[in-house]
């Protein structure tokens, strides 16, 4: 019986301390970032510490003295295409980032299973206002390129990345040129686009665009794109007849916008042909 109500008394206790936990925020709260830049789709993970009217760099964080550039748990960037910083490639995967704070000189360095891959030497800028909470951002986003900034109390720490994006883009360019009878009007349009838009050979992009109408002839803009190609490569009047069947077909469509932008185009070329 002694047995029993010992027994008894352990399981009114272990179901007490199973429904005892209590939550309370944290005091650096964790942040998860994703961004897509180029083709290259980037997450951070860190913790945001706050400064609590304390002097951060120099006092808190000792010049010299290494820190995990965050709180908590280590900071963490993963992205699933190669990285260049400063002219050296990362590799696809994940890296802990920490930093070496100084008063003129930052060392920031990128590290996968506790080994050192990459370690740069960054000039700290003064921020002009007050920033609170630590924050590590993406900015200055293009197609091919974004800073990783460091931001906290009035420091910042800019780290400039470029992405491969043209090199990735041109290989499935020329790997759809390889195989075209298995690629759809859109994949011929996409190619004519790019070549357009990045001021490759506009007479490969007029060859894309018109196997994109061959394959389908019932989208306004492709005849868009072949009006602007045509017009790149000097030939007016065939830009205008373009852009006028691109105009007929956004009206089918129920498109006001394009009609617009054809409009201008034309009156622009009709000054040239």
């Amino acid at each position: 019986m002694r047995n029993i109500f010992a027994l008894a008394v352990a399981l009114i206790f272990t179901g007490l301390s199973s429904h005892a936990q209590i939550s309370t925020p944290a005091a650096s709260p964790s942040c998860s970032i994703t961004q897509q830049i180029g083709l290259t789709n980037l997450s951070l993970e860190y913790s945001r510490p706050s400064a609590r009217g304390r002097a951060i760099f120099g006092d808190l964080l000792p010049y010299g003295v290494e820190w995990r550039t965050g709180a908590n748990s280590p900071t963490t960037l993963t992205f699933d295409k190669p990285v260049m910083i400063r002219g050296q490639e990362l590799a696809a995967g994940s890296y802990v980032i920490s930093s070496v704070p100084g008063k003129t000189e930052w060392t920031v360095t990128f590290s996968q299973n506790d080994q050192k891959v990459m370690s740069l030497k960054i000039m700290p800028v003064a921020y002009p206002a007050h920033v609170e909470t630590l924050s590590i951002q993406f900015e200055k986003i293009t197609e091919t390129s974004a800073d990783l900034q460091i931001l906290w109390e009035k420091t910042l720490i800019s780290i400039p990345m470029a992405f491969k994006t043209d090199e990735q883009v041109m290989a499935q360019i020329e790997s759809f040129a390889k195989n075209p009878e298995a690629s759809l009007a859109n994949s011929y349009y996409q190619a004519a686009s790019y070549y357009l838009n990045t001021g490759r050979d506009l007479n490969k992009a007029l060859e894309w665009v018109n196997k994109a109408i061959a394959v389908n002839d019932g989208f306004f803009w492709q005849h868009r794109t072949k009006a602007l190609i045509l017009a790149g490569l000097g030939k007016y009047k065939e830009a205008i007849a373009s852009a006028q069947v691109s105009t007929e077909k956004s009206k089918v469509a129920g498109n006001a916008d394009y009609p617009r932008l054809n409009d201008k185009s034309i009156a622009e070329w009709q000054t040239k042909k």
